[in-house]
């Protein structure tokens, strides 16, 4: 099953597109929302599914459609959180227990790495290859002597190409039109549209509220070093590049959906991991039954694109293949050689076992990101935070959080923002750390009701799932033992 696109006219014209993933929503009436609808007005659906991109491959059907009429105004807000990995971000790991290792444990032991690499291969090897690391050798110092990416546009985390750009970075408090657009421009984005009709008296029409819920994971890029290697390896010594095409589900959106990744596009899809939503519920402003506000609770997330793609297993044959083309032959110097070994080891080894025990490269145990959207909306226009003291977001330690109202930057309280910052910022040495020692503040095992921004919705530990893990179930972090409507998953 794929997802089922229907296109709402309305009154003034208009369209309105809902996306409703069939694989959560099937044989069940699933409500569209509030619209105010004329004469003119049109819903329209294909039985052709949002990504058949095989004739066929994917249908809808439906058999019947339902109009309940109100009176009042109808009403559509949308929140937005929107996780951005910022060039400037510290890469400093955690000293005491790290899933991070070798080069990537750190900004010193990357650039130590590098260095060493990229001096020895500016000086050996054919031309693409001295040019390509006098290139990489130029990049690394200047990531090491100005860290900060506003300098010059180099850091740490842009030499390794985790980090988003720097011109998708928020400059005022309105919200980037590439945040709803781009999957370049963040890791992970979390939505929830409320829509609802307001009676005269100022009170929600009972049965008119419906949100809308709806997540994707970003995109990871290749470091420019790594594809300009493979690049001057195919010019320099006639060995191809190695093919990291592959086919894997739910790649930047849960949905069961088998996508293709090219095989030299330069970067891996992230996967989106199944979501927990609630159902909209009306409430008065303290939480308690009434029609004065609709609540929402909304969970999602995913794992960096390296994840997806070791879970796959045949990327990292053919990479260990071409490593061992390279390897093999008596006309390569060693620093090419050990370039090769390093690029393997590092970012494409599956270890022994597919990632388990964690062997191999680091991203075999990546941890997962993720956001929780908690509010209620009201009809006299109030954003307000559910329960005393829980923030509207909630979110793993990795990266900075912008959270957004209808496209207007807004606080954890839900104020009205007026600054271009992030609301949360990212700390690498909470997200670098393994469960263990003093401090418990790490991103694996189950997040609950008290622990803050570690753990995650899925249980996922370190060590003990493959790479390719993708799981079937989620809970709150609200409170893991919350029920989840699963006509509400998004």
């Amino acid at each position: 099953m794929s997802s089922a696109v229907y296109k709402i006219t309305t009154a003034d014209g208009t369209v309105h597109e809902k996306v409703i993933n069939q694989h959560e929503h099937y044989n069940h009436w699933k409500t569209l929302g509030a619209f105010f609808l004329d004469a003119n007005a049109q819903v329209q659906l294909s039985n052709v599914t949002q990504n058949d991109v095989i004739g066929g491959a994917g249908t809808v059907a439906f058999d019947a459609m339902a109009f309940v009429p109100a009176t009042g105004t109808v009403v559509e807000e949308k929140i937005g959180a929107y996780a951005y990995f910022d060039p400037d971000q510290d890469l400093t790991a955690s000293e005491t227990s790290s899933w991070l290792a070798g080069p990537l444990a750190g900004p010193q032991q990357l650039y130590d790495w590098g260095s060493d690499r990229a001096a020895a291969l500016s000086v050996q090897g054919g031309t693409a290859t001295r040019a390509m690391g006098g290139r990489f050798l130029s990049e690394i110092r200047d990531a090491h002597d100005r860290p900060d990416a506003d300098d010059d546009g180099i850091s740490p985390a842009t030499v390794l190409n985790e980090s988003n750009e720097l011109g998708y970075r928020p400059n005022s408090a309105t919200q980037p039109a590439a945040f709803d657009t781009d999957a370049n421009a963040y890791k992970i984005r979390s939505t929830a549209v409320v829509s609802y009709v307001r009676g005269a008296d100022g009170k929600i029409i009972e049965g008119s509220a419906d949100v809308d819920y709806a997540q994707r994971a970003g995109n990871t890029h290749l470091p420019r070093f790594m594809t300009e290697f493979f690049d001057a390896v195919a010019q320099d010594y006639g060995i191809a590049k190695p093919d990291l095409g592959y086919s894997t589900t739910d790649l930047n959106s849960y949905d069961h959906q088998i996508r293709n990744v090219p095989s030299n596009g330069g970067y891996f899809p992230a996967r989106a991991l199944k979501p927990a939503g609630k159902a909209p519920r009306l409430t008065d402003e303290t939480g308690a039954p009434g029609n004065s506000c609709v609540a929402a609770l909304y969970t999602s997330g995913g794992v960096d694109g390296y994840r997806p793609m070791l879970g796959v297993g045949y990327v990292s044959a053919r990479v260990e293949a071409w490593k061992d083309q390279v390897k093999d032959r008596g006309d390569i110097p060693a620093p090419v050689k050990d370039m090769a070994d390093d690029i393997y080891q590092i970012w494409f080894d599956t270890g022994p076992i597919n990632g388990v025990p964690p062997t191999g490269s680091i991203f075999n145990q990546a941890p997962p990101i993720w956001q929780e959207l908690n509010f209620t909306i009201c009809g006299n226009g109030k954003l307000l935070n559910p329960q005393t003291g829980t923030p509207v977001l909630r979110a793993a330690w990795m990266t900075d959080q912008y959270l957004y109202r209808d496209g207007q930057a807004i606080n954890l309280d839900g104020s009205t923002r007026f600054t271009a910052g992030p609301v949360m910022t990212g700390d690498f040495v909470r997200f670098s750390r393994v469960p263990g020692g003093s401090a418990w503040d790490n991103p694996f095992g189950d997040c609950d009701t008290d622990t803050g921004r570690s753990g995650n919705p899925w249980g996922m530990t370190a060590g003990l799932n493959a790479p390719g893990t993708d799981p079937d179930k989620a809970h709150f972090c609200l409170d893991k033992d919350l029920g989840v409507d699963p006509d509400a998953g998004g």
